[in-house]
């Protein structure tokens, strides 16, 4: 891996992981579906990552379409 796809890999993550932390909404129904349901924390934080996971792979096929030239 090349230092300019590295330094985009990291950029990515710091900016998603403030992202998440600023926005509550992203995580806060998790936590209330997970205590409603009376989930451990570790499928609270399985079903959580799933679906995080999930919304970045969204994100990355939104972008894909959108700018097909970034592909190659």
């Amino acid at each position: 891996m090349n230092v300019d796809l590295g330094l985009l890999v990291l950029t990515a993550a710091s900016i998603g992981f403030i992202h998440t932390l600023l926005g509550p909404d992203h995580y806060v129904p998790f936590v209330a579906m997970g205590a409603a349901r009376r989930w451990t924390t570790r499928k609270t934080l399985l079903v959580t990552t799933l679906c995080g996971l999930g919304h970045v792979a969204g994100s990355v096929a939104i972008g894909m379409v959108a700018s097909p030239s970034a592909c190659r």
